[in-house]
């Protein structure tokens, strides 16, 4: 596995961690959130990673489609026509901007 853009070789998870300073599942959190789960590690970060809540993602109330088009032989009336189905059968709100 490539460890880093300046060609860094490394299988091994602590050589990857060591050679890149990458971790993998990195996420942010709030100190209040690392401090409440379980504190700090000595260089100040969190020790436990707070969980996203991901439904406004993957159940979105709202949704602005650029490029959305409603002429008749363009490639992305289609789309805009199901993206359309889909929000009023989710009751999500679409917003076409051309």
């Amino acid at each position: 596995m490539l460890g880093s853009t300046h060609g860094t070789l490394t299988t091994d998870f602590r050589a990857r961690v060591v050679a890149c300073g990458e971790e993998p599942h990195a996420s942010v959190v709030s100190l209040p959130t690392a401090t409440r789960q379980g504190g700090l590690d000595v260089s100040g970060r969190p020790l436990h990673l707070a969980v996203p809540d991901l439904d406004r993602f993957f159940r979105p109330r709202s949704v602005a489609v650029v490029g959305a088009s409603d002429t008749e032989g363009r490639p992305n009336t289609g789309i805009t026509r199901q993206l359309i189905a889909w929000a009023e059968r989710v009751g999500a709100r679409l917003h076409p901007v051309h």
